[in-house]
């Protein structure tokens, strides 16, 4: 249909479309008949690892009520709809694709025997009701007098890669709204927005705007979801901390977030918390204190903590907040399928309002769900008027955001030679404390003796405010570890002298991967001597059943390769555990940069590689030919796993899906597939380029 036909006929379709959308309520959902009654519905509880890694100056301290938080919402969109009609513009043209999302709110039931996972729940709301509100929240928000009804706003899922969604094992998705960047609207809707509104497109477009946490459609949700009603009468949140005690507890100087001057929600007034419940905090630089620290006895290992391994109220909204203060989002939306509820992060006085439940399937739940939508967007955009009040954009700083925009994201400088490149990405990961041949030694001798791994991230989405205990699972791998396999018996201890445990200070910021996620950081150990010595580490951690097996697996093939004299593999600091058995880490040794770093896809190389020097070419098929007589296929031969060291030499990464024992089919495969990848003739997927 013609843009134009389609503009004479909005006029007279936008009414119907809209009333269709306030009087949605979605179809009440079922679990299938032979769903088994033994089987455990909620699957593992919400909380995880990374929720007690909030700074201590920003985590959730109380939950209140707020029970007009619905009503407040719905009436934000009674306001915009009266500000239409008393301004008698009329409604705008409507483009094709808001009707046919639209059309699709009436969608079809799931099939009876399909288990209602929270995959199922995020396809069944984003590509009907949420897609639906998004132009007129684009609209009454972020634009309102551009010419038509058209999208500033992108609905996106938040998932870990690589995993099946709805297994019992894989990790919640949860799904979030974000701001198209300026060039990414129509240019006749991005005249019409404001210098602010364009500023706020330009740095937030890749921000999340709301946290919405989907749980699976069962009893045992809708229950949790109900319960959240007794964490009103706590005065005082339990905080998730680790039990280690003995350091003194870090914050970071970092200035308070904002909560927006002007809501459309009205929050009732709280009484001041008791002095007694919360203790004051003290700011400690992180390289103070660092002295005996004290293990938990046997009698106190049920931990509130480890009750949270449970699906609780207290674990979920943990859960939620942390995901909030790592997103820096103000609304919370927690959801089951039938049955959802609102909350709102109030950042100053640390508490978290929960709407009444809320059931979905009433009809009128679409206008409730827009006046969400509208109040997300609403609230970003006023945090940051507010921000920029405060902290006002220089012309310097104007002229570098420009600048960083109109460059191809993260890729090197295409200006600077090869060798340039390399030797930046070699400087940036140097470590910070240069050891000789001897003290390189007593580092991996003290590594290999110690137990005790305290784990704490700093800077970034996460800044932990105690470290986490983990314990010792697999002994270091190289060249100056003994070759035995057998792992040293632990006999936990009461407490333990720093010359006993080693310190791994992360940073907050990840990567991806396909086992778990990959974190930079320093690996430090003090000696009887009270010298401490570092090193620059990466450490991969994952939190779910399958893919800790995949990192146990990991280290084995490491542990083969090693007691083989393999070069040019990491080097590996040793398997952890934390005390909890919540995730499982494996630290190693960091490179430099990887391949792909080096050489980023072009429109010319196509995701291969053209510039790879023939004595790295040599270098790489010589490991892999050695690594095939150990008998051992890697299976995952890409850029990112090609990497250079820090002394600037080809390396090998990540052998989390090797085979062990593999083919001569396999091996011949594979080795011609790198020959081909390092040659530039084919790309990662074999395709000529």
């Amino acid at each position: 249909m013609a843009e134009e036909s389609l503009d004479d006929m909005s006029f007279d379709l936008l009414p119907e479309l809209r009333d269709k959308l306030f009087s949605f309520g979605f179809p009440h959902l079922t679990q299938p008949s032979n769903f088994r009654k033994d089987k455990r519905l909620i699957g593992p509880s919400p909380f995880t690892f990374y929720d007690r890694h909030v700074n201590e100056n920003q985590r959730l301290i109380r939950v209140a009520s707020c029970s007009t938080l619905a009503d407040d919402l719905i009436r934000k969109v009674d306001d915009r709809l009266a500000e239409l009609q008393e301004s008698g513009e009329g409604p705008l043209p409507v483009r094709w694709n808001t009707l046919g999302r639209a059309q699709s709110l009436t969608m079809d039931h799931p099939p009876p025997d399909q288990e209602i996972t929270p995959d199922v729940l995020i396809n069944r709301l984003g590509p009907s009701l949420s897609a639906a509100c998004l132009p007129f929240v684009s609209n009454w928000i972020v634009h309102p007098r551009a010419p038509r009804y058209d999208l500033a706003l992108s609905f996106n899922r938040n998932k870990e890669l690589y995993f099946i969604p709805g297994t019992p094992d894989s990790p919640r998705e949860d799904l979030t709204i974000r701001f198209l960047p300026p060039d990414g609207i129509w240019p006749d809707t991005r005249a019409s927005l404001d210098d602010l509104v364009k500023e706020a497109l330009q740095e937030w477009h890749d921000r999340d705007l709301v946290t919405w946490i989907l749980l699976p459609l069962a009893p045992d949700s809708e229950q949790l979801l109900r319960n959240l009603d007794q964490l009103f009468t706590v005065s005082v949140l339990p905080s998730p901390m680790p039990p280690v005690d003995g350091l003194p507890v870090v914050i970071d100087d970092k200035p308070p977030l904002y909560d927006a001057e002007v809501t459309p929600w009205r929050l009732p007034a709280l009484g001041p918390i008791a002095a007694l419940d919360v203790l004051p905090i003290k700011k400690t630089s992180s390289r103070k204190g660092r002295g005996v620290i004290f293990l938990p006895s046997e009698n106190s290992s049920q931990s509130k903590f480890e009750q949270m391994r449970e699906p609780t109220p207290e674990g979920l909204v943990h859960h939620a907040w942390r995901l909030a203060v790592q997103r820096d989002t103000t609304i919370i939306v927690m959801s089951c399928g039938n049955y959802e509820r609102v909350g709102i992060r109030h950042r100053s006085s640390r508490t978290l309002y929960l709407s009444d439940i809320i059931d979905v399937t009433k009809p009128g739940y679409g206008k409730l769900h827009l006046g969400i939508l509208m109040s997300v967007v609403d609230d970003a955009l006023n945090r940051y008027r507010a921000y920029r009040i405060k902290h006002p954009i220089s012309p310097v700083t104007k002229r570098a955001l420009k600048r960083k925009a109109n460059t191809t994201g993260t890729n090197p400088d295409p200006r600077r030679s090869k060798r340039q490149r390399v030797n930046a990405f070699l400087t940036g990961s140097r470590d910070r404390q240069l050891l000789n041949k001897r003290d390189t030694q007593l580092l991996w001798r003290e590594m290999d003796q110690r137990p005790i791994l305290l784990l704490q991230f700093s800077g970034g989405s996460l800044n932990s405010s105690k470290p986490t205990c983990c314990l010792r699972k697999g002994r270091p791998l190289s060249p100056f570890t003994p070759a035995s396999d057998e792992l040293l018996s632990i006999k936990l201890k009461e407490s333990y002298q720093p010359s006993e445990y080693c310190l791994l200070t992360l940073d907050g910021n990840s990567s991806s991967g396909m086992t778990g996620r990959v974190y930079p950081g320093q690996l430090q150990v003090t000696p009887s001597s009270g010298r401490t010595l570092s090193r620059s580490v990466v450490a991969k951690i994952t939190d779910f059943a399958a893919a800790r097996e995949r990192l146990r697996h990991e280290y084995q093939v490491y542990q083969h390769l090693w007691s083989h004299g393999i070069n040019r593999i990491p080097e590996i600091y040793g398997l952890f555990e934390d005390m909890d058995n919540f995730v499982t880490i494996l630290v190693m040794e960091r490179a430099a940069c990887t391949f792909r770093e080096r050489e980023p896809t072009t429109k010319e190389n196509k995701g291969g590689l053209k510039d790879v020097p023939p004595s790295e070419r040599l270098q790489i098929m010589q490991v892999i030919e050695t690594v095939h007589k150990v008998g051992v296929v890697h299976q995952d031969l890409r850029p990112d796993n090609l990497v250079l060291a820090q002394d600037g030499k080809p390396m090998i990464i990540d052998f989390d899906q090797a085979v062990l024992d593999p083919t001569d089919d396999a091996k011949d495969l594979e080795l011609k597939g790198l020959d081909n990848l390092l040659s530039g003739k084919t790309n990662i997927a074999g395709h000529p380029l």
